[in-house]
């Protein structure tokens, strides 16, 4: 949250998801929101990721959106760059690049140039991820081709979204400046405990 407050691109709504949280987190985000009115804040019974995302992008009223993860942080001029690359080519998704944060080290990530199809190849054949938090989306596409989460996946549902929105998006923008922090150090990360279902997932 103090990543996002710090941006450098202001003019922004920040939509923060409650799902059904029992720690000290919705109390933490109420107390954001109150002193920032750009801040929204939502409290849902658990559902699951997949239905959690969809319920924060329900409520998108923006021209873009894009999501942040609650264990991450982002650079300052996070905002700034993947809007200027989306404005600035007309295109419909903007990418960029990002840091794999580990206990002792950090591993750069980016995404090859390539065109829409290319992406998706990377996408289907692992060679990039389709996560959302370092993608700029266009709001439009997704309310004209109704691209939506799918419900019952707890893993990959980024993946899938990313590949529908990719198949009804025209132009990709590459911004190649590590602009996110993923954070591999908690182990209690739902990456780290692949199960079987989400194998199935997958």
């Amino acid at each position: 949250l103090e990543s996002i407050l710090a941006q450098t691109f202001t003019d922004w709504q920040l939509i923060l998801v409650d799902d059904g949280s029992r720690d000290n987190s919705l109390h933490i985000m109420q107390e954001y929101a109150e002193k920032d009115s750009r801040i929204k804040v939502f409290h849902k019974a658990n559902e699951g990721v997949s239905i959690a995302r969809q319920y924060g992008l329900d409520r998108v009223d923006t021209p873009y959106f894009i999501f942040c993860d609650a264990d991450d942080y982002v650079e300052c001029d996070y905002l700034e760059k993947l809007y200027n690359a989306i404005e600035k080519e007309n295109s419909d998704l903007a990418i960029c690049a990002y840091w794999e944060e580990y206990s002792d080290h950090q591993v750069l990530m980016y995404t090859p140039k390539s065109s829409m199809a290319g992406l998706i190849h990377n996408f289907l054949n692992d060679k990039v991820w389709g996560v959302t938090w370092n993608k700029l989306y266009k709001t439009s596409v997704v309310r004209e081709h109704n691209i939506r989460f799918i419900p019952h996946l707890q893993m990959w549902e980024d993946l899938a979204f990313t590949i529908d929105y990719c198949l009804d998006a025209h132009c990709v923008s590459f911004v190649h400046k590590p602009l996110y922090h993923y954070i591999q150090t908690s182990m209690s990360s739902i990456t780290k405990n692949e199960d079987l279902s989400k194998k199935l997932d997958r």
